[in-house]
Protein backbone atom coordinates (compact mmCIF):
# COMPACT_ATOMS: atom_id res chain seq x y z
CA UNK A 1 0.00 0.00 0.00
CA UNK A 2 3.04 2.47 0.90
CA UNK A 3 4.63 1.61 -1.92
CA UNK A 4 1.92 2.65 -4.41
CA UNK A 5 1.02 5.46 -2.78
CA UNK A 6 5.02 6.86 -2.66
CA UNK A 7 5.08 5.42 -6.35
CA UNK A 8 2.19 7.85 -7.01
CA UNK A 9 3.11 10.81 -5.32
CA UNK A 10 6.35 10.59 -7.18
CA UNK A 11 5.32 10.18 -10.77
CA UNK A 12 2.43 13.26 -9.57
CA UNK A 13 3.00 16.50 -11.70
CA UNK A 14 0.82 19.40 -10.70
CA UNK A 15 0.96 22.02 -13.39
CA UNK A 16 1.26 25.72 -11.79
CA UNK A 17 -0.97 26.86 -14.06
CA UNK A 18 -3.98 24.17 -12.84
CA UNK A 19 -5.89 26.44 -10.29
CA UNK A 20 -8.42 23.07 -10.03
CA UNK A 21 -5.33 20.39 -9.63
CA UNK A 22 -4.23 22.44 -7.21
CA UNK A 23 -7.09 22.44 -5.08
CA UNK A 24 -7.87 18.63 -5.73
CA UNK A 25 -4.43 17.62 -4.84
CA UNK A 26 -4.92 19.99 -1.54
CA UNK A 27 -8.16 18.11 -0.63
CA UNK A 28 -6.50 14.46 -1.10
CA UNK A 29 -3.89 15.90 1.64
CA UNK A 30 -5.63 17.38 4.05
CA UNK A 31 -7.60 13.70 3.78
CA UNK A 32 -4.43 11.94 4.52
CA UNK A 33 -3.61 13.97 6.81
CA UNK A 34 -6.73 12.83 8.67
CA UNK A 35 -6.22 9.18 8.43
CA UNK A 36 -2.83 9.74 9.65
CA UNK A 37 -3.84 12.27 12.62
CA UNK A 38 -5.98 9.47 13.36
CA UNK A 39 -3.18 7.03 13.33
CA UNK A 40 -1.10 9.44 15.52
CA UNK A 41 -3.57 9.50 18.15
CA UNK A 42 -4.40 5.69 18.49
CA UNK A 43 -0.78 5.28 18.76
CA UNK A 44 -0.24 8.04 21.59
CA UNK A 45 -3.04 6.72 23.12
CA UNK A 46 -2.06 2.96 23.52
CA UNK A 47 1.72 4.29 24.44
CA UNK A 48 2.98 2.75 21.80
CA UNK A 49 5.98 5.31 21.47
CA UNK A 50 7.37 3.57 24.91
CA UNK A 51 8.16 0.81 22.79
CA UNK A 52 11.16 2.44 20.80
CA UNK A 53 12.21 4.05 24.37
CA UNK A 54 10.48 7.57 23.96
CA UNK A 55 9.54 9.04 26.58
CA UNK A 56 6.42 11.01 24.87
CA UNK A 57 4.55 10.97 21.74
CA UNK A 58 6.17 14.34 20.95
CA UNK A 59 9.90 12.35 21.34
CA UNK A 60 9.08 9.40 19.43
CA UNK A 61 8.09 11.59 16.42
CA UNK A 62 11.03 13.94 16.99
CA UNK A 63 12.93 10.77 16.12
CA UNK A 64 11.38 8.30 12.93
CA UNK A 65 10.13 11.70 11.67
CA UNK A 66 12.71 14.33 12.85
CA UNK A 67 9.95 16.32 13.36
CA UNK A 68 10.41 19.53 15.37
CA UNK A 69 8.68 21.84 18.33
CA UNK A 70 8.46 24.45 15.87
CA UNK A 71 6.67 22.29 12.91
CA UNK A 72 3.64 21.59 16.00
CA UNK A 73 3.80 25.55 16.15
CA UNK A 74 3.97 26.49 12.60
CA UNK A 75 0.51 27.38 10.69
CA UNK A 76 2.20 24.88 7.81
CA UNK A 77 1.99 22.13 9.86
CA UNK A 78 5.43 19.97 10.08
CA UNK A 79 6.78 19.66 7.24
CA UNK A 80 9.28 16.57 6.65
CA UNK A 81 10.05 16.66 3.06
CA UNK A 82 12.20 19.46 4.18
CA UNK A 83 14.68 17.56 6.21
CA UNK A 84 15.78 13.56 6.62
CA UNK A 85 14.41 11.25 8.50
CA UNK A 86 16.48 9.51 10.91
CA UNK A 87 17.33 5.70 10.00
CA UNK A 88 15.90 2.99 12.05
Amino acid sequence: MFEDLERAISELGIPAADGEAIARALALRTRLDAVIAAAVADFDKAKLWDLDAATSMVAWLRWPVAVTTTDFTSPAGPQPWRRTAHSR
